[in-house]
């Protein structure tokens, strides 16, 4: 049967766009997001070979951004001023607008891990 948004094991696992985890979450997005824009551009220009700490702590970050598309699909979204947890209305605002860019990038890191 289809899950009934008021059911409480169908949002079990769903976050509040406005909860304190989810801004704990966001937080590190923000740790994720410095970390790649100070390390980037030294990789490219400085051709740094990266060390054992640099290595994990990428792979940290790249199963954060994996992780994150699964935390976006479960968090709630607002549709007309409502705070929904309808999982097709959530992957349908992902959808149109960040999912595609966020897929290509992890796909694209979790290649270029593995085949290096």
């Amino acid at each position: 049967p289809p899950c009934d948004e008021d059911r409480i094991l169908c949002r079990r696992w769903m976050l509040s766009p406005e909860s304190s985890r989810r801004f704990a979450w966001a937080l590190l997005s923000v740790v994720c997001v410095t970390y790649e824009v100070v390390m980037t551009p030294l990789q490219v220009f400085f051709d740094l070979r990266p060390g054992t700490i640099q290595l994990t702590v990428s792979l940290i970050t790249l199963l954060y951004w994996t992780a994150d598309i699964l935390v976006t699909l479960n968090t709630g979204v607002y549709v007309d001023g409502f705070l929904t947890y309808s999982r097709i209305e959530i992957a349908r605002q992902y959808f149109q607008s960040w999912l595609i860019f966020d897929l290509f990038l992890v796909v694209l890191e979790w290649v270029q891990t593995t085949t290096s």
